[in-house]
C-alpha cells in the first residue's frame, strides 16, 4: 500500500503537469491563431494594394491616352513656338509614369510575399493585362495619314479604340476574378463587384 505522504505528493505533481500541459497548449494555440490572423491581415492588405493600383493603372493610360491626342497637330505645335503651352518633357513623362506603375509592382511584390498559390497566378495575370494596357495607350493613332496627323493631331481608327477598349475591360474582368479569389481566402461571402459585368459595359 504506498504510502500517504507520497500518494498525496505524486497527485500535487500530477496535478501540476497536467496543469502546465494545459498552459503550454493554450499559448501554443494561441501562438498559432496569432500567426493565422497575421498572415490573413498581410495577405488582406496585399491584396487590396493590389486591386486598387489596378485602377490607378486605368487612369494613367487615360491620361496617356489625351496627352497624345491634345499635344499633337500643328496648333499645339505653334502654341508651344510662341511660348502659350509647354512643351512635353519626356523626363517628365517618364518619372509620372514611374511613379503611376510604382503602387502596382509594390503590391505585386507583396502578393508574391505572403499570398495563396492561386492568389499570385491571379496576381501575374492582372499585372499583364495591366501592362496591356499601358502599351495601348501609346500605340500611334491610324485614323489619318502622317501629314494630316502632323496639321490635325492624333486619332485613332474606331478598329484601334476598340481594341484598347477591349484591353480596358480584360483588365476590370482580371480585377475582379482576383477580387473573388481574394474574398474567398478572408472568408467573405460572395458579393457583387459590379454594378454591371465588364463584358456588358461599351
Amino acid at each position: 500500500m504506498p504510502d500517504p505522504a507520497w500518494a498525496t505528493l505524486g497527485a500535487g505533481l500530477g496535478g501540476s503537469f497536467l496543469g502546465l500541459t494545459g498552459a503550454l497548449g493554450v499559448a501554443w494555440m494561441q501562438a498559432r491563431g496569432s500567426g493565422r490572423a497575421a498572415v490573413a491581415s498581410a495577405r488582406r492588405d496585399a491584396y487590396s494594394h493590389l486591386l486598387a493600383a489596378g485602377v490607378l493603372v486605368i487612369h494613367t493610360a487615360y491620361q496617356l491616352r489625351s496627352v497624345m491626342e491634345l499635344s499633337s497637330g500643328l496648333a499645339e505645335g505653334a502654341g508651344v513656338l510662341m511660348g502659350a503651352r509647354k512643351p512635353i518633357d519626356p523626363l517628365e513623362v517618364h518619372w509620372v509614369l514611374r511613379r503611376d506603375a510604382e503602387p502596382i509592382h509594390q503590391a505585386w511584390a507583396a502578393v508574391w510575399t505572403v499570398g495563396s498559390p492561386e492568389a499570385i497566378r491571379l496576381a501575374n495575370d492582372l499585372v499583364e493585362k495591366a501592362g496591356e494596357v499601358m502599351s495601348g495607350a501609346t500605340v500611334p493613332g491610324e485614323g489619318r495619314s502622317k501629314a494630316m496627323r502632323f496639321l490635325a493631331g492624333e486619332k485613332w481608327t474606331p478598329a484601334q479604340v476598340e481594341a484598347w477598349d477591349g484591353r480596358i475591360r480584360t483588365l476590370a474582368l482580371a480585377r475582379r476574378t482576383f477580387a473573388e479569389q481574394a474574398r474567398r481566402e478572408l472568408g467573405m461571402e460572395v458579393a457583387q463587384l459590379f454594378t454591371a459585368a465588364p463584358e456588358e459595359q461599351a
